[in-house]
């Protein structure tokens, strides 16, 4: 009884590498590819049994038999998962080494923090003929749900504790209304009374795999963590109390988790082995296994979805179970499954839609009902390869390296999720943890349900990475900078690309009407009779034939699959430039052509102009493809001194009248309440004026919005402070001009005013939901009068914006580009062109032109914030946690070598494409383009990138278009500088293939002893509770706290540290 041996998964992890001519000591080289095999509802019911045993054995009880105290052991839970190895890649979930908070899961040594559970175990043997028997006591620490933890890579990744992944519950999991969160704990019992035993029968079988073993288990949960139909437990289940006091320590977590939320019992006699929990009532997991000399077969559950209650035509859905047999070929690199039966749960409701019960009752559907839905209740045989050649693979994590030494790019990119302590809670007056996120976007921090003096005093730490000490504390500003870069490609640089494109026939119906040959009126476009009139097309364009291609159009209107196959449409530019004549000799500005695209294959969107499409391999005068990056300045020494030419803010009249309003909002009377400021805006820097010729206000865009020297505002950068100087740059950069809210010094002290506010606004019962400025100002509907704001005109929402969250300038440039925006002189003259807004001595002054600044590149935009710039700093350096900016990264297929074509999987029609992937941060998704397969059809199918059928949880999967292969290069959209990739993490689904008569009618009968059908699933009875609501006799007893080397690890990692 020295070994427990843990069954391996039912499909192997495969690896692939390519060799690349970077440092072969690399990151590049070093870090290694996982994949597991996922989507699959048998490997799925193993997963469970594989953590269990080797979740087990890592305990190392065998080297523990009757020691004289309890001991502790370490383990770590990623080993025992299904893609589990202790070298995996770093998580890189972001942070600035320099700002001392590195806040990726890496160490020095680029691999990932090992993340440590405890368990407390006990382990006695009477004699060598008696059984070996353990308990454990395990505590779950809560983890970051995938939405703190950033998206679909986080959630891809699995991280978190296995225990709460296989039975829905971590961090707010839902199963039939019921959510869970918080710490949980978890007792076990163990009892082995044969040896496993590797000598070979006469039929090639193992004598005995795994030898007997029993093991009980059951997790409990804190009944204040729950809720049931959006409702709090503790008030449905009036036999239950939440717990009130703190959750710091271990005797915390044991004494708040007290309700039990399933039980599970797995056991082995020889080659058989067999897994059932009921957690949450879920009917959870439920399989059987028997090893033979050639494979292994058994029966296993899988969730069926939702469905009609069979027995009750006319009541709620139900969930059902199926089950099925399996059988394995090892020599064939095949297993095939068949239906045997399902169950439908049905329940008791009461008049306000809650179940009466726990359990439910499940009844086994007739043969006639399964035969009529065979769509839901295939009862074929279905078979699968094991084969890798044959696999879909779905990576969501890649690493992108330096192309030339192989280093990892971007680890201080991506994001982690934040934790802290409430400062203000006791024993008395429990509170909540405080909970936020941070990444290159920003700093969210939990303002709703806690003060901002609640989130100021509080320390925090990274929710993602239980390991690391690294603490934190919020700080927050009122300025933001924003800097805007844009880049133009050709049309044809989007060759071949698939695009949605909206043709705007509503504007250019009789043009578009010319050029396709159709007679559409605008009633057409939505009638779903009209199958020649589309408002929307799908197509590409295509840079040999010089035009566009048109394949489908697009009804959104018909209810249903909105794409029809239509007979291609092709047109070239030359059709099109002679189709809209009047718009190139017409039009002005905004009123000229635009269509706007979009493509399911690089994720972007297109502003498609009319001088794009007639001169699609041009990005001057007008034409080509604009694309732009957004930074938000941290370091704002890098910002230039900047002028203003349209929508300026006047900081100290802005300043001053933000402090009227906090005052008038702090009083205990709604009468004295400012809701409008009217001042703030320099007033000479609206984008309108009044026609009086017209008597009508008109957007200036109309007539060429333009600006004189003496009224553009500057503002000036000293040092990293950004002071608003004014016209001309006269005023003087002292404290009541300095950009953002002012503070103790300021003739306006707005920050002082704004916390008092809170206070009083408090005091006074306003709304429990304004904790803080931003949301009390968003409570009293406070605006302000921007620069547009006319009082005679209704200028909507351009002249009064919200205050409650930010103001912004409109676009700045830097100083020096000042002479570049110089409106040009009428042709042959020294006279600037009549305008609207500059007359009399105006009409002379030197003038800056609107059109201008919207061709200059590169800009930027000042925003004073009411809702905090929150910033994370190191609380031991204090340095300033930043991250990478996420990247476009440009993906060229045509370059791969033949190995990599192959490894990718592209299609031809896919390979002549040129792909932006979205990169942020070390270890990202990349959103290759996608496609809906059907894995279920022989061979598998793919059903196109939009999908309108009935979706089929077991047969469809999303899966990007081909996967990128190791070495591939990617160059940045805008330095070009290169990079390579490499794959780090993913998964497999199996693919399907024609039924191969592996499981017989007689292997399925119900009345074969020997066949595969329920009776080899473990029986209800064995699901015993052995926590502290168990019986005397089942209950393993309470955690212990008198410990084997003072309490330390004994076992940790797998290994055993400390012995008697």
């Amino acid at each position: 009884m020295k070994k427990i041996i843990f069954l391996i998964l039912l499909i192997p992890t495969f690896l692939f590498a390519q060799d690349i001519t970077v440092p072969s000591e690399s990151a590049f080289n070093t870090d290694e590819t996982e994949f597991f095999v996922s989507g699959n509802a048998l490997n799925d019911s193993l997963e469970q049994v594989n953590f269990l045993l080797c979740f087990m054995a890592n305990t190392k009880p065998a080297s523990f038999v009757n020691s004289s105290k309890p001991y502790v052991a370490l383990v770590d839970e990623k080993k025992c998962q299904p893609s589990g190895t202790s070298k995996d890649s770093s998580k890189a979930q972001g942070g600035s080494a320099q700002g001392g908070g590195n806040n990726s899961n890496s160490d020095n040594s680029g691999t990932k923090k090992t993340k440590l559970t405890e368990t407390r175990n006990l382990v006695v043997q009477a004699d060598s003929a008696d059984p070996m028997i353990a308990k454990s006591w395990v505590i779950i620490k809560e983890e970051a749900s995938s939405n703190q933890q950033g998206g679909a890579a986080a959630d891809a990744a699995g991280g978190g504790n296995h225990f709460s992944i296989q039975t829905s519950i971590s961090g707010g999991g839902d199963y039939m209304g019921m959510q869970i969160s918080g710490d949980k704990s978890v007792f076990l019992r163990y009892s082995q009374t044969a040896n496993p035993n590797p000598v070979l029968k006469e039929d090639g079988t193992i004598t005995s795999k795994f030898g007997d073993f029993q093991t009980y288990f059951s997790m409990y949960a804190d009944p204040g963590d729950m809720e049931f139909g959006g409702q709090a437990f503790a008030n449905i289940a009036t036999d239950v109390t939440a717990y009130t006091g703190e959750e710091d320590s271990i005797a915390d977590t044991l004494a708040s988790t007290s309700f039990n939320i399933g039980n599970g019992y797995l056991a082995a006699s020889g080659n058989t082995i067999g897994y059932k929990d009921t957690l949450i009532e879920s009917g959870g997991m439920d399989v059987a296994i028997t090893f033979t000399a050639t494979g292994s077969q058994g029966v296993y559950a899988q969730s069926g979805g939702w469905a009609q209650d069979p027995n009750d035509e006319a009541g709620y859905w139900v969930p059902i179970t199926k089950y099925k047999a399996f059988k394995v070929d090892n020599d064939g690199k095949y297993y095939c499954t068949k239906l045997i039966g399902a169950d439908a749960l049905s329940f008791t409701w009461d008049a306000d839609g809650l179940g009466d019960g726990e359990t439910g009752t499940a009844t086994a559907l007739t043969d006639s009902q399964l035969a009529a839905n065979p769509t839901a209740y295939n009862q074929n045989e279905v078979c699968y390869s094991t084969n890798k050649s044959n696999v879909k693979k779905n990576v969501y994590r890649y690493g992108v390296y330096d192309a030339t030494t192989g280093a990892r790019h971007g680890e201080t990119g991506g994001a982690f999720p934040l934790r802290a302590d409430n400062p203000s809670s006791t024993d008395a007056n429990p509170k909540d943890d405080l909970y936020g996120y941070a990444d290159y976007w920003g700093v969210w921090l939990d303002t709703w349900s806690a003060t901002e003096a609640e989130v100021l005093n509080a320390t925090w730490v990274n929710a993602a990475d239980n390991s690391s000490t690294t603490e934190y504390k919020a700080f927050k500003t009122h300025i933001e900078v924003w800097k805007y870069v844009d880049s133009v490609v050709t049309l044809d640089s989007i060759d071949n690309i698939q695009l949605s494109m909206y043709i705007d026939p509503y504007l250019y119906g009789d043009e578009w009407n010319s050029l396709l040959g159709t007679t559409c009126t605008p009633e057409d476009y939505y009638d779903a009779s009209k199958n020649d009139c589309f408002a929307e097309y799908r197509g590409y364009w295509d840079k040999d034939a010089g035009g566009f291609v048109f394949t489908h159009g697009m009804k959104w209107g018909n209810g249903g699959d909105p794409e029809v196959d239509i007979t291609d449409i092709n047109f070239d530019k030359a059709s099109f430039v002679l189709a809209f004549d009047e718009s190139f000799t017409k039009c002005i500005g905004y009123e000229c052509p635009t269509f706007w695209a979009w493509s399911p294959e690089t994720y972007e969107s297109y502003e498609i102009t009319h001088l794009t499409i007639a001169n699609p391999a041009s990005t001057t005068g007008g034409a080509g493809i604009k694309s732009q990056s957004q930074e938000i300045v941290k370091d704002l020494t890098t910002v230039p001194d900047l002028v203003c030419l349209f929508n300026c803010i006047d900081v100290s009249a802005l300043n001053a009248q933000i402090k009227n309003m906090a005052v008038s909002y702090g009083t205990a009377t709604a009468a004295d309440d400012i809701t409008t400021a009217t001042a703030g805006y320099y007033s000479n820097t609206g984008r309108y004026v009044v026609d009086s010729a017209q008597g009508v206000f008109e957007n200036q865009w109309r007539y060429q919005p333009t600006q004189v020297f003496d009224k553009v505002i500057e503002y000036d950068n000293v040092n990293g402070e950004i002071y608003d100087r004014g016209e001309e740059g006269a005023e003087s950069t002292n404290v009541n001009n300095r950009f953002g809210l002012h503070g103790t010094g300021a003739t306006s002290d707005v920050i002082a005013a704004l916390d008092q506010m809170v206070t009083d606004f408090a005091a006074n019962g306003g709304d429990e939901w304004a904790r803080d400025a931003s949301s009390i100002f968003s409570s009293k509907g406070a605006q302000i009068q921007t620069a547009d704001y006319n009082a005679t005109y209704n200028t909507g929402w351009e002249g009064l914006k919200s205050i409650s969250w930010d103001l912004r300038t409109g676009r700045l440039i830097p100083k020096t580009r000042l002479a570049s925006i110089e409106c040009d002189y009428l042709e042959g003259t020294s006279n600037y062109p009549t305008s609207l807004r500059h007359t009399g001595a105006d009409a002379t002054k030197v003038r800056y032109c609107g059109d201008k600044l919207e061709d200059e590149t590169t800009y930027y935009e000042l925003s004073i914030r009411m809702y905090p710039n929150w910033e994370l700093r190191n609380k031991a350096t204090n340095a300033l946690v930043t991250f990478n900016a996420p990247q476009d990264l440009i993906l060229d297929p045509s370059l791969w070598n033949s190995d990599q074509v192959t490894q990718s999987g592209i299609s031809t029609e896919d390979a002549d494409k040129t792909y932006r992937l979205y990169f942020n941060g070390f270890g990202d998704y990349l959103y290759v383009p996608g496609t809906v397969w059907n894995l279920c059809q022989v061979p598998a199918v793919n059903e196109g990138e939009y999908f309108y059928g009935e979706w089929d949880e077991e047969c469809h999967r999303y899966l990007p278009k081909f996967t990128i292969p190791d070495g591939a290069k990617v160059t940045d959209s805008i330095t070009s500088e290169e990079y390579i990739i490499k794959a780090l993490e993913g998964e497999e689904m199996l693919t399907a293939i024609a039924a191969q008569g592996l499981i017989t009618e007689a292997d399925i009968d119900p009345s074969n002893t020997n066949g595969l059908n329920k009776r080899l699933l473990v029986e209800a009875e064995n699901l015993i509770d052995v926590g502290p609501n168990g019986s005397t006799t089942n209950y393993i007893g309470a955690m212990p706290t008198d410990l084997l080397n003072n309490g330390n690890a004994s076992v940790s990692d797998g290994k055993v540290i400390f012995t008697e």
